[in-house]
């Protein structure tokens, strides 16, 4: 008759552990009992496996696994024995002793309010084994709703345990009935009246616009008198939207055509401005405004100078505009372009 014990690879199981039995040519259908010997066959003990899932096929064969009890068995080697009543078969097993006294459990957090979540864990407890973890009240009785978390086949295990009563003065975790546990000391504060929620968002960084109140600039009618004549007007203001988030910074520039009609040109050299930039209320950074001069091919209407600290806001763009009508120009109606560039 044939009983294979499975297990690690060394040969070794800790006390805790589930082995699986297999095996053959057992009484069809039987019922199976298992029990733990001592080395030479002797002393044999059901009650070192605390539980089974073991049975018996029609054909005679064995399968299940069954639990070595955490508690009372040394280090040694063992026979495991699995009757049906009238025929039985052995294996031997190595077992290594659980030592509650070696174990150790660890929490990220000490004190909190009701809600807290407290992450655990621990090393050399019993192998593949069920714990039971609970808050304890100062006299150490059971003052929240316990958890269950299986322990690795090395002994270890991590749990995360909510906070749930005002009363819980420690966390404790617990292997079996018999075991008086252990416990890591936590405070409830807030009188338990308090939740904790975590915040997170995700800000993406903007773009650079530019936009215009209108398109067009009358600078009206003057009548020629033999003198050179100053017409004026004002550019349509202009709004700069910094939404970056970077120190990058940025300049508006503005360039100017030739004036031109159908009987004559006025050159580009004529029209100048006087710059005016402000930043509106709320905007984190400053702006300055351009010089007062001609635009030409290009003139600088506002900047703000990269590096300065975080740059970003809202700035209006604003400038007057000055046309120098030569004394004997050509009358007609003029027209040109001022063309303004944001980098």
């Amino acid at each position: 008759m044939e009983l294979p014990v499975h297990r690690a690879p060394d040969g070794d199981v800790y006390s805790g552990s589930t082995i699986t039995l297999t095996g053959s040519r057992f009484a069809p259908n039987g019922t199976p009992r298992v029990a733990l010997c001592d080395a030479n066959g002797s002393g044999c003990d059901a009650g070192k496996f605390l539980m089974n899932t073991l049975a018996i096929d029609a054909q005679g064969n064995l399968t299940g696994t069954a639990m070595l009890y955490p508690f009372g068995i040394d280090d040694g080697r063992y026979v495991v024995r699995v009757s049906d009543g009238s025929k039985e078969a052995t294996d031997t097993l190595s077992i290594k002793a659980f030592v509650p006294g070696q174990r150790v459990l660890t929490a990220d957090k000490t004190s909190g309010p009701v809600g807290t979540v407290v992450r655990l864990s621990g090393h050399d407890w019993v192998p593949n084994y069920e714990l039971q973890i609970s808050g304890v009240d100062a006299d150490g009785n059971i003052s929240d709703v316990p958890i269950s978390v299986m322990t690795s086949p090395d002994g270890k295990f991590a749990a995360e345990y909510v906070i749930g009563a005002a009363e819980d003065a420690a966390i404790r975790a617990v292997a079996g009935f018999e075991d008086e546990g252990m416990s890591v000391p936590f405070t409830v504060t807030d009188g338990g009246g308090g939740l904790e929620q975590s915040l997170t968002g995700t800000i993406t960084p903007g773009g650079l616009t530019m936009t215009q109140t209108a398109a067009g600039i009358d600078f009206g009618t003057t009548t020629l008198n033999g003198r050179v004549q100053t017409m004026h007007a004002a550019l349509n203001r202009v709004t700069v939207v910094d939404a970056r988030g970077s120190e990058l910074g940025w300049q508006l520039t503005g360039s100017v055509s030739d004036l031109t009609s159908d009987r004559g040109t006025i050159p580009a050299a004529n029209v100048a401005w006087t710059p005016s930039c402000a930043a509106t209320q709320g905007s984190p950074s400053t702006v300055s405004s351009g010089s007062t001069g001609p635009i030409g091919s290009g003139a600088t209407l506002c900047t703000q100078a990269p590096g300065a600290g975080p740059t970003g806001g809202t700035f209006t763009a604003d400038a007057a505009l000055a046309l120098t009508v030569p004394a004997y120009a050509a009358p007609g109606t003029y027209g040109g372009t001022i063309t303004l560039t944001l980098s």
